[in-house]
C-alpha cells in the first residue's frame, strides 16, 4: 500500500470520527452523499479508474457536490484513458447527451421567453383595453355634458320665447283696451266738440218754432194754413 493511499484512509477515518471537522449538513442523506464523494475523490486522486468514473457521475448529477459538467467530462476522460470500459462508453455518447442537455435547456429558455412575451402581450392588451374603456367613458361623459348643456340652452330659449310672447300679448291686450276705450269715448267727445264749435243761429230757432206752430194749426184746421190754397179740399 503506497503512502498516498494510506494517507487517504487516515483522512477518511478522521472524517468518520469527527463529523464537526467535516462540517454539519442539513440532513443525513446530504452528509452521506458528501462523504461518498470524498471517499471516491480520494481513490480517484490515486488513479483508480472506477473511482474516477464514479466521481465523474457525481459531478454530472450534482450528488454530494455542486453539478459541474466540465469536471464530469474531465474525470470521465481520466477513467477512459485507463481503459475503463464504462467511461469509454460514456464519453462516446457524451457529445449527444450534452447536445440533448443543451437543446433541452434552450427549449426551456425559449419556452420561458415565449411565456414572458405572451405575458407581456397580455399585459399590453389589458392596458390597451383599460385605456380604451377609460377613453370611452370620458367621451360618454363629455357627450352627456354637451347634451345637458344643449338641453339647458334649448329650455332657456323656449322660456325666453314664452316670456317675449307673453309680453307681446300683454302689450297687444293693453293696446286693444285703449282702442276700445277710445272708440267708446270718441263719439261723445266729437259730438261735444261739434256742439261747442257750432255757431248759434237765432233764425233757425224762430223757423223751428214757426214750423211747430204751423204744424199745430194744420192739425186743427188744415184750410187756414198758408199752404191751404195748395190743398184740393180747401179750394
Amino acid at each position: 500500500m503506497n503512502k498516498s493511499f494510506h494517507g487517504a484512509l487516515v483522512f477518511l477515518a478522521i472524517l468518520c470520527l469527527c463529523p464537526a471537522a467535516y462540517g454539519q449538513s442539513d440532513s443525513k442523506d446530504s452528509q452521506d452523499a458528501e462523504l461518498k464523494f470524498s471517499i471516491q475523490m480520494t481513490s480517484a486522486l490515486n488513479n483508480d479508474p472506477k473511482a474516477q468514473f464514479l466521481v465523474a457521475e457525481m459531478y454530472e448529477q450534482g450528488v454530494g457536490t455542486p453539478q459541474n459538467l466540465r469536471m464530469a467530462h474531465l474525470w470521465y476522460t481520466k477513467s477512459a484513458n485507463q481503459k475503463y470500459a464504462p467511461a469509454i462508453t460514456k464519453l462516446a455518447s457524451w457529445g449527444s447527451e450534452t447536445q440533448q442537455t443543451d437543446a433541452a435547456r434552450e427549449r426551456a429558455e425559449e419556452q420561458k421567453r415565449r411565456q414572458a412575451e405572451v405575458a407581456a402581450a397580455a399585459a399590453a392588451t389589458a392596458k390597451a383595453t383599460r385605456e380604451r374603456a377609460e377613453e370611452q367613458k370620458r367621451r360618454q361623459a363629455e357627450a352627456a355634458a354637451a347634451a345637458a348643456a344643449t338641453a339647458k340652452a334649448t329650455r332657456e330659449r323656449a322660456e325666453e320665447q314664452k316670456r317675449r310672447q307673453a309680453e307681446v300679448a300683454a302689450a297687444a291686450a293693453t293696446t286693444t283696451v285703449k282702442a276700445v276705450q277710445a272708440t267708446e269715448t270718441a263719439p261723445a267727445a266729437m259730438e261735444k266738440q261739434l256742439e261747442t264749435n257750432r255757431p248759434k243761429d237765432k233764425s233757425r230757432g224762430t223757423t223751428e218754432k214757426t214750423a211747430e206752430k204751423s204744424d199745430v194749426e194744420f192739425k186743427a184746421n188744415p184750410c187756414k194754413t198758408p199752404t191751404a190754397k195748395f190743398t184740393s179740399t180747401c179750394q
